[in-house]
C-alpha cells in the first residue's frame, strides 16, 4: 500500500468537517484550509441566461496526469442541471447532478460513472485485494443523494446517501487507499451521512454530524463549536469518536480532539 490506511478516514471526516464540494454541503468554517489551486485553462460559453459550455484541460507532462473535462449546465422546474464527461487518469468519466428543492428542502443528487482501470495500466493490486470489486470490463458507478433543510430559528438537518458499485462490505479498511486511488470517497458499499447545525449565538455556531457504514457497522461521530471571538479572530473546536471492529471503516481510531485559532488580515 502506498498510503498507510490509518491516515485516510480521519482525513475523510476533517474534510467533511470543512464542508467539501459533494451534494448538499453547506459552506462552513473548518479544520482543513481549501486544497491549492491547479494549473489549468477553462473556457466558458453561455447559451443563456441560464445556460453554460464550459471545457477545462489540465496539461501535464505524463498522460496519466493530463484532464480534460466537459461540463453542460441549464435550469429547469426551477432545478439545476449539470452534465459532465471527459477523461482523468487516462480513465473515461460521465456524470450527471441535479440541485433544487422540495417544499422548501433542499433535494440534491449525482451519478457518476467512470472506467474501470486496466490491471496491467494501473498500480491497483487486484490479487492482493480482490474483494474491492473491480474489473476491466465493469464501469466504476456512484450515486449520492441529498437532502438539507434549515428552519427559521437557524437549526440546520443534512442527510446523505451515498453508493458505489465496487464497494466492499467487510474489512473496509484494508481497501481504502485503493478506494482512494480510483478517486472514491470511500471504500464502502454504502455509507449514511447525517449532520445537524444550530447558531447557538450570532457568534457562536455548533455542529454535529456522522457518518455510518450499515454493511460493516461502524460509524465517527464529529461535534465541533465555532466561535467568531472579534473581527478576523476566529476559535474551532472540533472532535472525532470513532467506533466499530477492528478492520472495519471507523473501528481502529479512538478519540480525537483539535483546536484551531485562525487570524485573518
Amino acid at each position: 500500500m502506498s498510503t498507510p490506511p490509518h491516515a485516510l478516514p480521519p482525513a475523510r471526516a476533517a474534510r467533511s468537517a470543512r464542508a467539501p464540494g459533494r451534494p448538499g454541503r453547506p459552506a462552513g468554517r473548518g479544520l482543513l484550509p481549501a486544497p491549492p489551486a491547479t494549473d489549468a485553462v477553462r473556457v466558458q460559453y453561455y447559451t443563456g441566461p441560464v445556460t453554460k459550455l464550459e471545457i477545462s484541460y489540465k496539461p501535464a507532462k505524463d498522460p496519466y496526469d493530463q484532464i480534460l473535462a466537459g461540463l453542460f449546465s441549464l435550469n429547469k422546474w426551477n432545478y439545476d442541471f449539470n452534465f459532465i464527461g471527459g477523461i482523468k487518469y487516462k480513465r473515461w468519466l460521465a456524470g450527471f447532478s441535479w440541485a433544487g428543492d422540495i417544499y422548501g428542502a433542499g433535494f440534491r443528487g449525482e451519478v457518476l460513472v467512470s472506467q474501470s482501470p486496466d490491471s496491467t495500466a494501473s498500480n491497483f493490486s487486484y490479487q492482493q485485494y480482490p474483494q474491492l470489486n473491480v474489473s476491466s470490463d465493469k464501469p466504476i458507478s456512484s450515486l449520492a443523494l441529498s437532502g438539507d433543510y434549515t428552519f427559521p430559528n437557524t437549526f440546520y438537518i443534512h442527510t446523505e446517501l451515498l453508493y458505489n458499485n465496487i464497494g466492499v462490505t467487510s474489512n473496509t479498511l484494508l481497501y481504502q487507499p485503493e478506494a482512494s486511488s480510483l478517486g472514491l470517497l470511500t471504500a464502502a458499499r454504502w455509507s449514511i451521512y447525517q449532520e445537524f447545525a444550530y447558531d447557538i449565538t450570532p457568534l457562536l455556531r455548533g455542529t454535529l454530524f456522522g457518518i455510518y457504514n450499515p454493511n460493516d457497522k461502524s460509524y465517527v461521530i464529529v461535534p465541533s463549536l465555532s466561535y467568531s471571538i472579534i473581527t478576523n479572530l476566529d476559535f474551532y473546536l472540533v472532535a472525532f469518536f470513532f467506533k466499530g471492529e477492528p478492520l472495519t471503516e471507523y473501528g481502529d481510531y479512538g478519540t480525537t480532539v483539535y483546536a484551531r485559532i485562525k487570524f485573518s488580515f
